[in-house]
């Protein structure tokens, strides 16, 4: 055959690739072709810019390997050199050799050439300038990196407040050693089974004049140390009050007013608020003075078997700075047993039903019989916790009194 009528289709065929080469260089990919053994490589426009050359300048395989990072240098070699072995397309992402610019990075994707003879010849390969990819990838892993080190820092305020809370909810819950006469008093606390946070249920006891007592059983709202710090504020304060005015309702509303002006006074006031009952018991009369601060009711279990719910107070502390509290005389007879509880007794919960101040009373009432306060104590809490399916869902304080002589 001629090479005349060749001559044409030659051409036609050159612009078709100049026009493809412009079409890929606008779209930012580019393209080389290179001999095998030879080296000799042929280069577009956008293959030079993402090596970050000038155009001409990548002439044999050599001058691309010059371009690269020398940590990258060999294993593309090798990956070159597997695909001539294999025949199959190989990929590798290079990082280039510093220029006065962000450290660059190129991708190379590239397809083993045959000649005639089904012999590999050569590689066609296109370029994409990676290094926009690789900094927004390197900036996320940082961006991580900074993620967990914040993450295991509050993890370590965590766990140090948490150890504070309970160091110092620990200090809430000791029982004083006191000579209360004729008066028998235990506490009994469980924490609830699914609470990582130490929460605000505590319990004091303390001497009045005239040989009174003071009990009480509280529960300040929210978890953590900053809920065991107002616990601690509270009960210091509420002792301070009523050794001053020994008075039931008097030393709860003095505490409310407190608690609200304290909360007025903080540079970001929080919701917190506390649901307490104070009982100032006389050991010798058996008379007892007690409120209720949205508390749930005190229960007197007499001797003879007869319940009295004594509901008598007001809203929870710290919700009104003005609220009114009101106080109930009742007297202890020998063997009648005080039980003061928080809700995570009276809340247990079967389905629908809540165990409440009822259930509680019949709990207590089965235990009468058991030889000790402590005995009658944990009988009560286990009745609970078997009516919830075996676990509560609050914490749970009881404080049990009874009158001995």
């Amino acid at each position: 055959m001629d090479a005349a009528p060749l001559a044409p289709a030659n051409q036609e065929m050159q612009i078709d690739r100049a026009r493809l080469s412009g079409i890929l260089d606008a779209a930012d990919i580019g393209v080389f072709s290179g001999a095998w053994p030879s080296g000799d490589v042929i280069c577009s426009v956008a293959c030079h810019a993402h090596f970050r050359t000038a155009l001409g300048t990548l002439a044999v395989f050599s001058d691309i390997l010059a371009r690269l990072h020398p940590e990258d240098r060999k294993p593309l070699q090798q990956a070159l050199a597997q695909s001539l072995h294999t025949g199959e397309d190989g990929q590798m992402d290079c990082r280039l050799l510093p220029s006065g610019q962000p450290h660059g990075w190129v991708r190379l994707v590239w397809r083993v050439r045959r000649d005639a003879r089904g012999e590999p010849c050569g590689w066609d390969a296109v370029t994409r300038d990676r290094s926009h990819t690789k900094q927004a990838e390197a900036e996320r892993a940082a961006a991580r990196q900074e993620a967990d080190r914040r993450a295991d820092a509050l993890g370590q305020i965590y766990e140090r407040e948490h150890r504070i809370a309970e160091a110092l909810q620990r200090s809430l819950l000791i029982k004083p050693s006191l000579n209360l006469g004729g008066l028998e008093v235990e506490t009994v606390y469980q924490a609830a089974w699914d609470e990582a946070l130490v929460g605000g249920d505590y319990y004091d006891m303390f001497a009045l004049e005239e040989g009174r007592v003071a009990l009480v059983v509280g529960d300040v709202s929210g978890k953590g140390l900053e809920a065991a710090s107002r616990t601690a504020e509270i009960k210091f304060t509420l002792r301070a009050y009523l050794r001053e005015y020994p008075h039931a309702a008097t030393a709860m509303e003095r505490l409310n007013a407190f608690l609200c002006e304290a909360r007025a006074l903080e540079a970001a006031p929080s919701g917190y608020f506390v649901c307490l009952t104070l009982a100032v018991v006389n050991p010798l009369t058996g008379e007892i003075d007690i409120c209720s601060a949205g508390a749930e009711p005190a229960l007197l279990l007499r001797a003879d078997g007869e319940t009295l719910v004594l509901q008598e107070g007001g809203l929870p502390l710290g919700v009104a700075a003005k609220a009114e509290y009101g106080s109930l005389t009742v007297t202890q007879h020998i063997g009648d047993l005080l039980l003061i509880v928080t809700d995570g007794l009276t809340e247990a919960r079967q389905g629908t039903q809540y165990l409440g101040e009822q259930g509680v009373a019949a709990l207590a009432l089965r235990s009468l019989g058991m030889d000790s306060l402590a005995a009658i104590g944990q009988a009560i809490l286990e009745g609970a916790q078997a009516f919830a399916g075996g676990h509560l869902h609050d914490d749970a304080c009881l404080l049990l009194a009874r009158r001995t002589a």
